[in-house]
Formats: C-alpha cells, sequence, structure tokens
C-alpha cells in the first residue's frame, strides 16, 4: 500500500512538472557576413547577389529577371514567399490595409537590398535563418523600413521561406526573437497611424502553426 502510494505521488509530482515545463531559449548564432558573404553586382547595378560560405544559401536579386532565395537546391521566388494579406487580415487589419504599398515596397527595385545582419536560429527542433536587408530608400516616419526574410531550414529538401517589412531604429536591424511550442516568433512592427509630428505603431508576431505553415499572430 505504502509503494503505491509512493508511486501515485511521484507520478502527481513528475505530471505536474511536465505542465509547467519552460519554453526552451532560443539559439541564436549571427552568421559573419563579413568573410562568409560574397556579393556580386554587374556594371549597371541591376543584379545583386549574396552567397553564403558556412551555410548553402544565396540571395539573387534583380532587376530583369524573377529575384530568388536559394538554399541548397531548393528555389523560393520572392514574390511567391511575401506574407499574404489573408495572413495579416484576421490579426493585424491596418498592416493589411496598406499590404500592396508594403508588397510593391518589397518587390520593387531589388537590386537596392543591402544585407545588414542574418542569424541563424534554434527554436524547440526547429531550425531557421534570418536575414535583414535595407534598401536606403529616405523613410516615411521616424522609423527606418527593413526587408526580412525567415527561412525554415529544419528539413533541408523542403524549406518553407516568409518575407516581409518591419520598423526599427536606425542600426536595430534584427527584430524581437523568441519561441513559443517550440515554434519561433519574430515581431513585425508597423505603422497604425502616421502623420507629421504623430505617429503610432503596432506589432504583430510571424510564426507557425502545428503544420508548420506561416501565419501572424
Amino acid at each position: 500500500m505504502k509503494t503505491k502510494s509512493l508511486l501515485f505521488i511521484c507520478t502527481f509530482i513528475v505530471s505536474l512538472s511536465g505542465c509547467n515545463r519552460k519554453e526552451k531559449p532560443v539559439i541564436i548564432k549571427p552568421l559573419n557576413t563579413e568573410g562568409n558573404v560574397t556579393m556580386v553586382t554587374n556594371d549597371d547595378v541591376t543584379e545583386r547577389s549574396y552567397k553564403f560560405s558556412d551555410i548553402p544559401l544565396t540571395f539573387m536579386f534583380s532587376d530583369s529577371t524573377a529575384s530568388y532565395v536559394l538554399y541548397g537546391s531548393t528555389r523560393k521566388e520572392v514574390s511567391d514567399i511575401f506574407y499574404s494579406r489573408e495572413m495579416a487580415e484576421k490579426n493585424a487589419p491596418n498592416l493589411a490595409a496598406h499590404y500592396t504599398i508594403d508588397r510593391n515596397s518589397f518587390i520593387n527595385e531589388p537590386d537596392r537590398n543591402t544585407l545588414m545582419e542574418a542569424d541563424q536560429i534554434t527554436a524547440g527542433n526547429n531550425k531557421y535563418v534570418l536575414c535583414s536587408f535595407d534598401k536606403q530608400r529616405f523613410s516615411i516616419g521616424p522609423l527606418n523600413h527593413y526587408y526580412y526574410y525567415l527561412i525554415d531550414i529544419t528539413n533541408e529538401d523542403d524549406i518553407a521561406a516568409i518575407a516581409f517589412t518591419s520598423l526599427a531604429e536606425e542600426g536595430e536591424y534584427m527584430p524581437k526573437i523568441y519561441s513559443k511550442n517550440g515554434r519561433i516568433c519574430v515581431d513585425l512592427t508597423y505603422y497604425s497611424h502616421l502623420k507629421a509630428g504623430d505617429y503610432t505603431t503596432e506589432t504583430t508576431v510571424v510564426t507557425q502553426d502545428g503544420n508548420g505553415n506561416w501565419v501572424m499572430e
């Protein structure tokens, strides 16, 4: 009887500890964008590529052909991975309202993309790469507009990628990164109101659902 009681108490304690398990911290490893990235431009600066030597990742930006991201043998065209309006409508209606402007800003003048920072990220059992770019345009409002590519490389033969823009202070090239249920969460900040001398921002979260599909929360 005592043995059974002890076993019950131990099982109860273990189950409690399982319910209160803390989320594993996100591990962020900055990629060396100095020596491990090759940038190539042509004479007219209409094409620009970045190739990493420590991971099989290449960005090709061109104003004459389709710009794309290549990881291993998997190619994703930039125009296909930008977040959808439907993604934003549910949890970020003010972002969805400016979707066309946001998408055009991202897709137009691709050859102006300048790599600012790149991180390799581990969240739970999943691995990601997050890269930020600046097109060095004049900013409307006090915050800078940066361009992001978030790539799930957990399965190198079947990567999942999403692209989006986000606002940040000068020199802050990466947004807040954390994890939820073993999946990566990245804050996306945008203007919800902007007039001369007056602005407010809102933040939505770029993450994945249980099936690995990109969503906003």
